[in-house]
């Protein structure tokens, strides 16, 4: 049997795709074919339709700020966008197929596998603070992981979307720091420091004042 796609030509000069099986049959010493041809115009209209939302969906996924990563159950990664590939200078077809243990170093790999597991039990999505190494050192990351559900209510995939919060704990860590060190100054002066409200209400005195 032989099949092939073709186009044929209806009446009203629409074309229409067709499937054609061919039979080879072989009677009396001869030799005779036996072809079936079947309309495929819906199969085709599937098929485009999802050829076209795969492009749509990639458009997002790739234009996306954050990096975004689908896995497998077993930690096994299926698709990763522009973002992720530029960050790990890693291409998709690199990375496809691989577990975090053959991207990142022990601690992190675990970390990210121990967080995927969480998600994948709790069967709803979560938010983790994580930790990779970029070109420029490590970046923090707030990582959404949810768990995609098949037909029978099981999960068969694990999708996480992340956003890089290293610019807001370098602030953060930074305004802590001189808290601490105007409370240490604060504490610490010998003269009287206060501060009060515009209408002469004391908010904060230092011990030497209230010395």
């Amino acid at each position: 049997t032989m099949v092939i796609e073709t186009v044929h030509r209806a009446k009203n000069g629409r074309l229409i795709p067709v499937e054609v099986s061919v039979n080879y049959l072989s009677y009396e010493d001869k030799e005779y074919h036996c072809a079936f041809v079947r309309d495929i115009t819906e199969r085709k209209r599937a098929e485009t339709e999802l050829c076209e939302s795969d492009a749509r969906l990639r458009a997002i996924l790739d234009n996306s700020p954050g990096m975004v990563f689908l896995k497998d159950t077993e930690g096994r990664y299926l698709h990763v966008n522009c973002q992720f590939e530029r960050a790990f200078h890693m291409t998709r077809e690199q990375v496809v197929g691989k577990t975090d243990e053959a991207i990142f170093v022990p601690e992190q790999a675990a970390a990210f596998r121990a967080n995927d597991l969480k998600a994948l039990q709790a069967g709803v999505p979560l938010e983790f603070e994580e930790v990779a190494m970029h070109d420029d050192g490590p970046h923090t990351s707030i990582v959404s992981k949810f768990p995609l559900f098949g037909g029978d209510g099981t999960p068969y995939a694990l999708c996480g979307i992340t956003t890089d919060i290293t610019e807001r704990k370098r602030v953060e860590e930074a305004l802590q720091k001189s808290e601490e060190r105007y409370r240490s100054i604060f504490e610490n002066a010998i003269e009287g420091i206060f501060q009060t409200t515009l209408d002469g209400k004391y908010v904060a005195v230092n011990p030497a004042l209230a010395r």
